[in-house]
């Protein structure tokens, strides 16, 4: 399990990605796109305590928790006329 709540309180306190990465165990490329997308979606230090990694991560990457569940996130959709189906000739 990735320790995201570590990861942005290491971030929130200043240290480096490197530092980060090496203190949590996960890849300083991991580290940057976890602080990056939690920054991008306004999750930032201080953190609340009900915020767990758990949360965190289904706040970070929603799809996660919808393919765990056997669902998945709606897809566009081509749309179609009448004109693209195909037509039956009678014969």
């Amino acid at each position: 399990m990735i320790h995201y709540r570590k990861i942005l309180e290491l971030h929130g306190e200043g240290i480096s990605l490197r530092g980060i990465a090496a203190s949590t165990g996960h890849s300083r490329q991991k580290v940057t796109e976890i602080i990056g997308l939690a920054e991008k979606k306004g999750l930032v230090c201080p953190l609340e305590e009900e915020m767990t990694d758990k949360w965190i991560e289904e706040f970070l990457f929603p799809e996660k928790t919808l393919e765990a569940s056997g669902r998945h996130p709606l897809r566009s959709m081509k749309k179609y006329s009448h004109s693209d189906h195909p037509k039956f000739v009678d014969g």
